[in-house]
């Protein structure tokens, strides 16, 4: 989730410095506010050798300037669904976001 939070930051930080030199307002743009997600997604050891994973998304609500869950976004794996399969894609899955976070 940090990953796509830095993302985000970084993001306006961009139309920060593009709307100083210009009549344009990259950063308060509606559309682009109404189109903001994030992910939330990870795997957790549950025991030596199972994991279980959950996901969510995450949308900017412009009302209240909010990150909120989106309905029917979050999902979990949980008893008995706990299972070798996950443990062994919960490596993968770091690797894949260590190398995009620290590349």
């Amino acid at each position: 989730m940090a990953n796509s939070q830095a993302k985000v930051c970084a993001d306006v930080i961009i139309r920060e410095i593009a709307s100083k030199s210009s009549t344009t307002d990259f950063v308060h743009d509606p559309a682009r506010l109404a189109k903001i997600r994030t992910n939330s997604a990870c795997y957790s050891p549950i025991t030596y050798d199972q994991a279980s994973w959950l996901t969510a998304v995450f949308a900017y609500e412009t009302t209240n300037n909010s990150m909120k869950l989106v309905q029917d976004s979050f999902a979990s794996s949980h008893s008995p669904h706990w299972s070798k399969d996950n443990f062994e894609d919960m490596f993968e899955w770091s690797q894949s976001l260590f190398s995009n976070s620290f590349s």
